[in-house]
């Protein structure tokens, strides 16, 4: 049977300097799949009995320092397939040692929800509200600095006991966390190794789901707030009544202070507040002080890819949508008139372009 092998190694820090090896053979006809995924977690198991592996180098473009490259993302490393691949095996287990309920306010890697219900309880919560007369509402939208990149691992890991998870999965997450090679690239030219110990790594499978973790006690004090995460995207909804925002305020403070002692910051330019309120006799709206700057109070922003607008409506996200429609309708359009056959390899291309 003609097969294809493929070999994973991974230095163990915290063990000297042994290495080891999982060869996998993937048989290419019947059972392939099976016996890739018996090999992950072979690894997997080797991991717990040797100690933590998961680190892995990374190679980072640069980006120049022209206005083209202002308010561009920075590149991040793309770890292995083959690591993806054990990650999905670590976060499944993970999700096996953790309580049953944790946060509900946090949608991301919950069964049967998505953006959707993240949205949909947002304008629930504003709409349920505003039945009432003399009510209004006002959303925070947090912005957070490089969230994923001023993770503290230890602080993570003290977190992570508490919940519960064993000291090996623990110790592997550490690991994973901390002792990551990366260089920067800048053309042909690549510079020395740097050992990074703090953040998670971007474009990674249990990046996000260490942030949730993290983030877990980051709920509403009081019952007239709520704090709606999915993932690293948060919005503090603030149900005001009688005209008193001291609850919703104090939450705020709250929840600055929370991310001061979580070494995360907030983005105060990025972040955005939308006050929604239907009274006839409406007031100025004083704008929330956060680290001494003033968040803009805005008619609209985005959450999660959809648009949301102080009059609560889908007027915005109707159009926006129905733009992106005709630019795809555009390149359909210049395919017919090529004579291309349109078929979903022939448009694939031209739509991603889009």
């Amino acid at each position: 049977m003609e097969s294809q092998r493929i070999t994973v190694s991974r230095s163990v820090s915290r063990r000297g300097a042994k290495r080891f090896s999982v060869e996998i053979s993937k048989a290419r006809s019947g059972g392939g799949g099976d016996v890739f995924d018996r090999g992950l977690a072979c690894l997997f198991r080797c991991c717990r009995i040797q100690g933590p592996c998961c680190t892995f180098a990374g190679v980072v473009g640069a980006l120049g320092l022209g206005r083209e490259t202002r308010g561009v993302k920075p590149p991040s490393p793309t770890p292995p397939f083959v690591m993806k691949c054990f990650e999905r095996l670590v976060m499944r287990h993970i999700k096996t040692q953790l309580p049953p309920f944790l946060d509900p306010m946090q949608f991301v890697y919950r069964p049967n929800r998505s953006t959707d219900d993240a949205i949909f309880t947002t304008l629930h919560l504003a709409l349920t509200h505003l039945d009432n007369k003399d009510l209004y509402v006002r959303m925070l939208f947090i912005d957070f600095s490089s969230a994923f990149n001023r993770i503290i691992p230890q602080h993570l890991i003290e977190k992570l006991n508490l919940l519960g998870l064993n000291a090996s999965l623990c110790n592997l997450i550490l690991d994973f966390l901390t002792g990551r090679p990366q260089s920067v690239r800048i053309g042909n030219s690549i510079s020395s190794t740097t050992t990074l110990g703090t953040g998670a790594p971007q474009g990674c499978v249990l990046s996000p789901l260490l942030f949730t973790l993290l983030t877990r006690n980051c709920v509403a004090m009081h019952s007239s707030n709520h704090i709606i995460k999915f993932a690293d995207d948060m919005i503090v909804v603030g149900l005001i009544s009688k005209n008193d925002e001291s609850a919703y305020r104090e939450e705020v403070q709250r929840l600055t202070a929370w991310c001061g002692a979580n070494n995360l910051s907030l983005n105060v330019d990025k972040t955005k507040e939308i006050v929604v309120d239907f009274r006839r006799a409406q007031s100025d709206q004083s704008p929330l002080i956060i680290d001494g700057s003033s968040v803009e109070i805005v008619k609209s922003t985005k959450f999660l890819g959809v648009h949301l607008a102080d009059n609560l409506t889908w007027s915005l996200n109707t159009s926006s949508i129905t733009k992106k429609a005709q630019q795809h309708l555009f390149f359909l359009r210049r395919l017919r008139k090529t004579h291309l056959s349109m078929v979903p390899c022939s448009t694939e291309g031209p739509l991603r372009a889009s």
